[in-house]
């Protein structure tokens, strides 16, 4: 309900009740009820696996899958280091799950997002027609759908769960399908729920005391600004969410800035500027690389480099993401993908920068 000092006071009173295995794995997943989605260091995401891996072998298949599923988004948002990537696929790959179960398809969304796409997008487009009445589910196959770029399905989950967690009055959980809609209206042209959306996530977020989500409402509303063409606020707001990412280690907020910051440059005729934002989101080396982040600024960078006589540079800077992209089949990224030299040719007609406002 969003009440989280409640929480870790309750947390706090059962810590030294000499609790059993589960209930001290229950624990583990509750006390990250409240993580505000911060990245988290290689100890929380360890201590998750190892719990996980416990109660497993106990027989407590879903409580591990809840584990896991939350180890798996703290990498996720914080670009952890290959071996907890590994340590969670391995745990994952011992689960007695059906495929089906929302939880398993989110953490394939996390661990793959572009390597196992057609597998967990043929799962999620299964079960895409059934009516929901748990909104925690569909918060979860929303943003399965949209770490796979299925938009179209992230944004039908997201507002299945909205509906049902206002009605539930689930403040917490409704926050965070709010910022889906947020995005996913973004990215299929729906500025209307995007603005609607960020701005209710925003208050939320503010209400319960979450930085992070809060930051995450404030990119919505940044990305908005810089394609209607508020550049000062859209610049502004990108700094707000850079300062929280820079303190938390979240590298899916620091992604999100660069994009704002080069849709800005490109709204204003700066491309060689637009160009190196968007580089920076797309080169594995950067802060600022964050999968799968990094492939929803590859047609900025496209505008950018034509516009600014470096396609040589966007050709060279791409090649490892392209080879990623091409075990894609979801619709954001394009089945089959086209080859560098279609995408820039060698002599390319000049485009507009400014295209990208009315889009």
């Amino acid at each position: 309900m969003g009440q989280g000092d409640s929480v870790h006071a309750l947390l706090d009173r059962a810590r030294p009740l000499g609790l059993g295995l589960a209930d001290r794995a229950r624990l583990a997943g509750l006390e990250g009820a409240f993580h505000d989605g911060v990245a988290g260091g290689v100890a929380d995401i360890r201590r998750l696996i190892t719990t996980a891996e416990q109660v497993m072998s106990a027989g407590e298949d879903e409580l591990a899958a809840d584990l896991l599923m939350g180890a798996a988004h703290r990498c996720y948002r914080s670009r952890a280091d290959e071996e907890r990537w590994t340590a969670v696929r391995a745990a994952a790959g011992r689960l007695r799950l059906p495929q089906t179960d929302p939880r398993m398809i989110l953490i394939a969304a996390f661990l793959d997002p572009f390597a196992r796409t057609s597998d967990f997008l043929d799962r999620i487009r299964a079960i895409a027609g059934e009516p929901r009445t748990d909104g925690a589910v569909a918060s979860r196959l929303a943003l399965a759908a949209f770490v796979a770029a299925d938009f179209d399905h992230a944004l039908t989950f997201a507002n299945q769960a909205a509906t049902v967690l206002r009605q539930q009055g689930r403040v917490d959980l409704l926050l965070q399908a709010q910022v889906m809609q947020s995005f996913t209206g973004l990215y299929l042209g729906r500025w209307d729920v995007t603005s609607e959306a960020s701005t209710a996530a925003h208050a939320l977020a503010t209400e319960t005391r979450q930085p992070i989500w809060a930051a995450c409402a404030l990119l919505g509303q940044a990305n908005l600004a810089g394609l209607r063409g508020d550049d000062t606020r859209a610049l502004r707001l990108a700094d707000e969410v850079e300062r929280v990412a820079i303190l938390t280690g979240t590298a899916a907020l620091l992604s999100g800035a660069q994009l704002v910051r080069g849709i800005s440059a490109l709204g204003i005729d700066q491309p060689s500027l637009a160009f190196d934002e968007f580089r920076r989101m797309i080169t594995a080396s950067d802060t600022a690389y964050q999968l799968p982040q990094a492939a929803w600024a590859i047609d900025y960078l496209a505008d950018a480099a034509v516009v600014a006589g470096r396609a040589d540079e966007a050709r060279e800077a791409l090649r490892n993401l392209m080879g990623l992209l091409e075990l894609s089949t979801a619709p954001a990224c394009g089945a089959p993908r086209p080859s560098l030299q279609q995408c820039w040719p060698t002599t390319p007609a000049r485009t507009s920068c400014s295209s990208r406002r009315t889009r």
